[in-house]
C-alpha cells in the first residue's frame, strides 16, 4: 500500500506542477481547498488527516466528498463539532469510549443557547419533515453537550469493543476492567521480569509522630 500512495504523491507532483504549487499555497495560508482541484487532491492523497474543525474551514462542501470518515477519540467530540465532517462523507467509522472523559468545552457551553438552538432545530422537523416520535428521539441527540460517540449509536449498522489492551500490564488495568468494562479487557503488553521484583511495599516505622497524617503506611517502591 506504500508504494501505492507513494506512486499517486510521485504522479501528482510530477504531472500536475502548478497544481501542486497553488495546492501548497492554500494549505500554508490555511485558506478553502478549490472545490474542481479536490478530486485530483483525493485522488494523489487517499488518505488525509486532519483536525475534525478543519472540515467546515477548508474543505468544499460536498456530499460524498470522503468515502470513509474516521473519527477518534469521539466521546471527546461533540456532534456541533463533528457535523461538518458528517455531512461530508459517505461512511462513518466511530472510535471512541464513553467510559473516558467528555468534552470540556461544550460542557461549559451555555446552556439557555444550546436549548433555543434545539428548539428552532425540533421545529423546522415537526413543521416541514416529520413528527414521528423516532424521528424526533434522534433529533434529541443534535445537542452541543452530546458526544459524536452517542450520536453515532442511534444508526450504527455494527458495533463492536476493542478488548486487546496495549498499554499497561494486567496487574495496573486490572481494576479500570473490573470496575469499568466487567473484566473484558485482555492485557497483552509482556512483562519480562516477575511482580515481586518490579514492585515493594516496605513498611514504614512512623511512630515517632505523623507521617502524612498515618500512624503507619505501606510505602511502595517501584524498581525498573
Amino acid at each position: 500500500m506504500n508504494s501505492s500512495v507513494d506512486e499517486r504523491l510521485l504522479n501528482f507532483v510530477e504531472n500536475n506542477k502548478s497544481d501542486a504549487k497553488a495546492i501548497a499555497g492554500v494549505i500554508a495560508h490555511r485558506q478553502k481547498f478549490p472545490e474542481e482541484k479536490f478530486d485530483l487532491l483525493r485522488s494523489s492523497f487517499p488518505v488525509q488527516i486532519a483536525g475534525i474543525r478543519e472540515f467546515g474551514e477548508f474543505m468544499p462542501l460536498a456530499v460524498n466528498l470522503i468515502d470513509v470518515l474516521i473519527i477518534d477519540e469521539a466521546s471527546q467530540v461533540s456532534v456541533a463539532q463533528a457535523l461538518p465532517a458528517l455531512l461530508r462523507a459517505k461512511k462513518i467509522v466511530v472510535l471512541g469510549d464513553d467510559k473516558q472523559f467528555s468534552n470540556v468545552k461544550s460542557s461549559n457551553a451555555s446552556i439557555e443557547q444550546n436549548e433555543k438552538y434545539r428548539s428552532d432545530l425540533v421545529n423546522y422537523v415537526r413543521q416541514n419533515i416529520s413528527e414521528r416520535a423516532d424521528v424526533l428521539q434522534r433529533l434529541s441527540m443534535f445537542d452541543v453537550k452530546k458526544s459524536v460517540l452517542d450520536f453515532a449509536r442511534l444508526t450504527t449498522s455494527y458495533e463492536v469493543m476493542l478488548r486487546k489492551h496495549f498499554r499497561s500490564y494486567a496487574e495496573l488495568i486490572g481494576y479500570s476492567s473490573t470496575t469499568f468494562y466487567g473484566g473484558q479487557l485482555q492485557a497483552i503488553k509482556v512483562r519480562a521480569r516477575p511482580v515481586n521484583e518490579v514492585i515493594r511495599f516496605t513498611e514504614v516505622d512512623a511512630t515517632g509522630g505523623d507521617w502524612w497524617g498515618c500512624r503507619s503506611v505501606l510505602r511502595p517502591s517501584v524498581r525498573v
